[in-house]
């Protein structure tokens, strides 16, 4: 794990992991048509301990994400005033982004509109 945190320039386990506390959830939408069409949305979610510690956390892994690969695109966008950070490939429209983000207390990790649901 060292060896990682020395790579990602913080302690993922301190900074991160560690702030997920209490209980954990998950949700998961699709219809019939969805298969086909790509059209699934889904969301993991916990309760944070530092909302503070986990949103600077995260704001670290955007900015890894963004300078270590220029084949993806990462976006932002405002959930009742949270940062969302969206990481999609453009060569790949049919893969819906995966967005991660703490809203409201709670770290979301989502695809196809589940931190909107």
């Amino acid at each position: 794990m060292d060896e990682i945190d020395r790579s990602l320039g913080f302690d993922l386990r301190a900074e991160l992991t560690d702030e997920l506390v209490g209980e954990y959830g998950f949700s998961v939408a699709a219809s019939a048509r969805s298969v086909f069409s790509g059209e699934v949305s889904a969301v993991v979610l916990s309760a944070v301990d530092d909302e503070a510690t986990a949103v600077e956390s995260l704001q670290k892994v955007a900015r890894l994400i963004e300078q270590a690969d220029g084949t993806v695109d990462v976006s932002i966008r405002q959930v009742a005033g949270d940062t969302v950070y969206a990481v999609q490939d453009p060569a790949s429209p049919i893969v819906p982004a995966v967005e991660f983000s703490v809203v409201g207390g709670e770290w979301l990790l989502g695809v196809g509109g589940g931190i909107d649901e």
